[in-house]
């Protein structure tokens, strides 16, 4: 319901091994009184700027490298928020 209350996100994996952690995440979320939008198998191309207004979370797998760190960075310049949730 867009009318409850709480924070509206956009999940999706982002270097995933297993797309089930997206669902998960999502159910924790909402959980926490978020509404969540999913994006139930990582696209090909992620491209967060497309929807610069929505809350993106991104579920990824292992540690970040200095690459996937810096497209973080720049993601996070284009967007109003987007936040890794590393597993």
């Amino acid at each position: 319901d867009k009318k409850a209350p709480g924070d509206n996100y956009l999940i999706t994996g982002w270097h995933l091994t297993d797309a089930c952690e997206i669902w998960l995440e999502a159910l924790t979320r909402t959980g926490q009184g978020h509404r969540i939008d999913i994006l139930p198998s990582p696209p090909a191309t992620l491209a967060p700027e497309i929807l610069p207004d929505r809350k993106w979370l991104l579920v990824t797998t292992g540690k970040l490298s200095a690459a996937r760190l810096k497209q973080v960075e720049r993601w996070q310049q284009q967007v109003i928020s987007l936040e890794i949730v590393a597993l």
